[in-house]
């Protein structure tokens, strides 16, 4: 998001909303605050996505690492017993899908997480969007009436001086 010069646009907006330079400068400030605010969130959420993002995935690489330690220690204990290495292996595939559920249950928490902050962002530059077009429409209202007021004659040039004689 490009910084917008607040202080030029407001420029405007002295005559119109009746501020002084203060009020002009107060409002530069907010405008930039928000603005500075929403770019700092944004960079934040991305770098705690990746972070996420890095850490399940050193996360499943340990996990597949002892599941197939795991598997090898399991076929050398029961090398001879092949009836029930069958019964255990159906046993530990059950356990590993569980916990593959279970991570996937984690997942889609997370996603929902990531949507509902993707809404709030989205919600906040609608929420600029619509202060942009109000200072528009704020900006065209005082150029219509400067424009009312110098074919009227009050603003521009002052009226000739009457003579007395």
């Amino acid at each position: 998001m490009e910084n917008i010069d607040w202080l030029q646009v407001g420029a405007f907006f002295v005559p119109v909303l009746g501020l002084g330079l203060a009020g002009l400068a107060y409002l530069t400030r907010q405008f930039n605050r928000v603005n500075d605010r929403i770019t700092h969130f944004e960079e934040r959420l991305g770098d705690r996505i990746a972070h996420v993002e890095e850490r399940l995935g050193n996360r499943i690489t340990g996990v597949e690492e002892r599941l197939g330690d795991r598997i090898t220690d399991v076929e050398k204990r029961l090398g001879s017993r092949a009836g029930s290495l069958e019964q255990r292996q159906a046993r530990l595939e059950e356990r590993m899908n569980e916990r593959f559920d279970r991570i996937d249950e984690r997942f889609d928490r997370i996603d929902e997480r990531f949507d509902r902050v993707e809404e709030s962002v989205s919600q906040m530059q609608g929420e600029i969007k619509n202060l942009g077009e109000g200072l528009q429409n704020v900006e065209k209202e005082q150029a219509r009436m400067l424009g009312f007021l110098e074919g009227r004659g009050v603003m521009g040039k002052a009226p000739a001086a009457e003579t007395v004689s």
